[in-house]
């Protein structure tokens, strides 16, 4: 397997403006597509989809954590409380990104409309006992200062970054805020955390586990794969659940459940020219990525339910628990019917 270096999202690598446009032109070109897709209530089906994904783990690891990144609107629903309940019952946190800086470019402020939005959302989030993070993209040491401050004052467990890649770990503030040296059992007890999920800058695997080992983050969210392409053991794993200043940290694995990764281990060459029903076509903002029609059981059984599924992997890894991405992959398919 080749190098593992993920490509940027479409709200990571690029202006949200630009990736708008290129997405609008998706729709189009994909408009006989979805239009043939029969009456789906899509964020009904990215809530159950999470849902599934938390009690599999659950039933083999009770304490397994579950983070959704974006997608905030799934937090409420006026027409199915039970299905927004049984959502917030599978969760144990929220994340948001660019809610200070980082819309709609890296170092950029995000309007103040947005944020006050995404603060409300994120105020439903903690009523319901979740534990919000924030990631925001800036290009300064005042802008980080900024971000991490203003998170702390709204209840918000911040990480600033300058790499919108996610390729490394920031070198400000040197130390973490709430920098300790305590036992971390749940995400409810986290200070802190760092988000690492693209390895494949460093020389070796030793340099990107020793970073990470370095680190005196409450929590670290990573790839389950490393430099070398291939999954990290159980052992490498419970080596950086232990922070350098002493106490247990907790590890979590990053997963994209709204998109295909032709870069992945379950990737088949076939489907370049027979792609499975469930395959839409590449995002195209980042080759090699494609969203999916998450709802069908094809697909959910590659992240979970199927035999040696994303999930299994990351379970036998020994990772805490998972930060489920593309949440948002509901608009895509809104905006395409």
């Amino acid at each position: 397997m080749t190098t593992l270096l993920r490509p940027h999202r479409p709200h990571r690598g690029v202006s949200r403006r630009l990736a708008c446009l290129a997405w609008l032109g998706l729709f189009l070109l994909a408009s006989c597509q979805t239009s043939s897709l029969p009456a789906i209530d899509y964020r009904a089906e990215m809530r159950a989809f999470v849902v599934k994904i938390a009690e599999t783990a659950r039933a083999s690891q009770a304490a397994f954590i579950v983070i959704p990144q974006n997608g905030l609107e799934l937090l409420s629903a006026a027409t199915a409380p039970a299905a927004v309940a049984a959502y917030l019952a599978a969760i144990d946190g929220v994340a948001r990104e660019d809610l200070h800086f980082g819309y709609p470019g890296d170092g950029d402020a995000t309007a103040a409309t947005i944020t006050a939005d995404w603060l409300g959302q994120i105020d439903q989030a903690q009523a319901a006992g979740l534990v919000p993070l924030a990631i925001d993209y800036v290009t300064s040491n005042a802008q980080a200062d900024a971000a991490l401050s203003a998170a702390a004052a709204e209840g918000v467990i911040g990480f600033a970054t300058f790499r919108r890649a996610l390729d490394d770990l920031p070198e400000w503030p040197v130390s973490p805020p709430g920098n300790n040296p305590d036992d971390m059992a749940s995400l409810g007890q986290i200070r802190n955390f760092g988000y690492l999920i693209n390895p494949g800058n460093f020389a070796d695997k030793a340099a990107y586990l020793a970073e990470l080992a370095d680190s005196r983050y409450d929590l670290l969210v990573i790839d389950l794969f490393g430099v070398d392409g291939n999954a990290l053991s159980a052992a490498e794993v419970e080596a950086l659940q232990r922070k350098p200043q002493g106490g247990r940290r907790l590890v979590i694995a990053y997963l994209s459940i709204g998109e295909a990764e032709e870069y992945r281990w379950y990737w088949r060459p076939d489907w370049d020219k027979l792609p499975p029903g469930w395959l839409e076509r590449e995002n195209p903002a980042w080759a090699g990525n494609y969203k999916v029609h998450y709802w069908e059981p094809a697909w959910q059984s590659i992240i979970c339910g199927g035999e040696g599924s994303y999930l299994d992997r990351i379970i036998d890894a020994g990772f805490d628990g998972v930060y489920l991405d593309i949440i948002d992959a509901f608009e895509y398919f809104e905006g395409s019917t």
